[in-house]
């Protein structure tokens, strides 16, 4: 499963009649510590690596079922060190194949995959910088500057005696190292320049429209097309914009508003967030293009919210069949996900980075992973617009 893109496995389960089953009868399983089984996987796995051990409890059976969370981020293919008799053969480097199965590489297709990933996960890596104060400060920042926009959202809101987003939103943040200052008057003229072709509705739309042009507030420009009566909370947009180069938007749920069929609050497309997270973190390219180095790092934060109770699925593109077959629910209202990445490495590895930025999301229904040919499947049909 590592050498797979990592993963989760559930233990305290039975198979019966084709499904999973909770087994009632089974022992204690609480010595199933991070602990225990890193000290396997230490025995048993070169590089080694560290798993997580999350105690979950069931809301069917009241049960405690341990989730091992396995890492998909090794920089070299990782093989077995010793053998168990009817489970693992010795120096084997396993991958999981259609089955289930764990097996070795069998085609040279296969084994591209496995070096391609581990290939990923070294200019990953390098893309990180070890802390310094400088990054420090920037992700400081970055806080500071997502803190403010909620606050100044929050208090546009209660002005017009209006407010938005009761059932859900989602926000997009992003803060570019290096910038050099825009003149407030040039920076409208940035905005526009940094719009994206990929979708409908793109992130940090810049109306021309009096009622809801952006206009200056503070230093910098704000918009906010909420304020008009006629349009819904996936449209009804709040943005700003600083000469220094950090960006807010929120924005309300396309769920709740314009799919047909679905009941508002109750639902989550998994397909939607590939296509914003994806225009967002291209936004943040072309805005940073003329006034940042190559290597400008982005600190760029997502948060989805008023995700309790919604159901996993895809709806919005109706031409491919993205159906899940089992139900994915989320218990978490919020989740948030930061990254850096440099701007250099965005055009290349767009669909790693909106991977790396959903996980966590889909994550929180009932620890849903997503299979990243279908990230990488959304991300190419995406940008086909660009």
């Amino acid at each position: 499963m590592a050498n797979s893109g990592g993963g989760f496995v559930i233990l305290g389960f039975l198979e019966s009649g084709g499904s999973l089953v909770g087994d009632l009868n089974r022992p204690n399983l609480s010595a199933y510590s991070s602990d225990a089984i890193n000290s396997v996987v230490g025995r048993f796995a070169e590089p080694a690596f560290h798993v997580d051990v999350v105690q979950v409890r069931s809301p069917r059976d009241d049960l405690i079922y341990p989730v091992i969370v396995v890492p998909g981020d090794s920089t070299v293919p990782v093989r077995t060190t010793r053998a168990s008799a009817g489970v693992i053969q010795q120096n084997v480097y396993y991958i999981r194949r259609p089955g289930p199965k764990s097996e070795p590489p069998q085609t040279a297709s296969e084994w591209d995959q496995l070096l391609q990933r581990c290939l990923r996960n070294q200019q990953s890596h390098l893309r990180q910088p070890p802390p310094d104060a400088g990054i420090r400060q920037a992700k400081q920042a970055n806080e500071a500057w997502l803190t403010a926009s909620l606050e100044r959202y929050a208090q546009i809101a209660e002005g017009t005696g209006r407010p938005r987003f009761s059932l859900g939103s989602y926000i997009f943040s992003y803060q570019v190292s290096d910038f050099q200052r825009l003149e407030l008057g040039n920076l409208r003229q940035h905005m526009l320049s940094s719009k994206g072709r990929e979708t409908g509705w793109p992130v940090w739309w810049v109306p021309d429209s009096n009622d809801i042009a952006p206009y200056p507030y503070g230093d910098g420009l704000e918009c906010y097309i909420g304020i008009r009566e006629d349009v819904d909370d996936a449209h009804a947009d709040y943005w700003r914009a600083s000469p220094n180069g950090s960006l807010f938007l929120v924005r309300g749920f396309q769920e709740d508003s314009d799919i047909e069929g679905v009941q508002p609050g109750k639902f989550f497309d998994f397909v939607l967030p590939i296509w914003r997270v994806g225009e967002a973190i291209l936004h943040s390219y072309r805005f940073s293009r003329e006034s940042a180095s190559r290597d400008a790092e982005i600190n760029f934060t997502a948060v989805w919210r008023g995700l309790s109770g919604r159901t996993l699925d895809s709806v919005a593109r109706r031409s491919i069949d993205r159906s899940l077959f089992e139900r994915y629910i989320s218990r978490e209202n919020e989740v948030r996900c930061d990254v850096a990445y440099r701007r250099s490495d965005v055009r290349n590895n767009v669909a790693e980075l909106v991977e790396t930025v959903t996980r966590r999301l889909y994550a929180s229904f009932n620890l849903f992973v997503i299979d990243p040919s279908v990230v990488r499947e959304e991300v190419k049909r995406m940008m086909q617009g660009i």
